[in-house]
């Protein structure tokens, strides 16, 4: 009996406190700043500028290596290097640009959610993949069974 007087008494409070509240101060405005008081950077991870510039310079030396031979396949995959470069570079601040307004579109305060949220983690783990196979270039281009 004592248990039902309380979560009566808890669910009366409640009921009471969110009636007293009008319907504007649940929900605030970005004019009053809420959202600024988060960090901006949140959503990506420092290492992100460091795997662009990783990513440079594996596709600039896989790209020099691969020029510097003259068969069909050597200026193909040259090419094709330099072309993934260039992907790479116009991504960045496209992606720069989805870090920053992120945090303008999460669901609320405590729970940072959101699709340019989700994009940004799906290109990080692209790059990071891409990084991944162009290392193996690098560390196997010279082998016997390469191509």
């Amino acid at each position: 009996k004592m248990a039902a007087v309380r979560a009566d008494s808890i669910v009366e409070d409640q009921t009471a406190s969110l009636e007293s509240k009008p319907a504007t101060e649940t929900v605030r405005p970005k004019d009053q700043g809420h959202r600024d008081k988060r960090k901006k950077t949140d959503v990506i991870d420092p290492a992100y500028n460091c795997w662009f510039k990783t990513l440079r310079s594996l596709t600039a030396n896989n790209s020099e290596y691969f020029e510097r031979h003259k068969t069909q396949y050597s200026s193909r995959f040259s090419s094709a290097v330099r072309i993934l470069q260039g992907h790479a570079d116009a991504i960045q601040p496209i992606l720069e640009g989805f870090v920053r307004i992120a945090p303008d579109f999460d669901v609320d305060e405590n729970t940072p959610c959101n699709g340019y949220r989700s994009l940004v983690k799906v290109v990080a783990t692209c790059i990071r993949r891409i990084i991944h196979v162009q290392r193996k270039v690098v560390n196997n281009r010279d082998g016997l069974l390469f191509q």
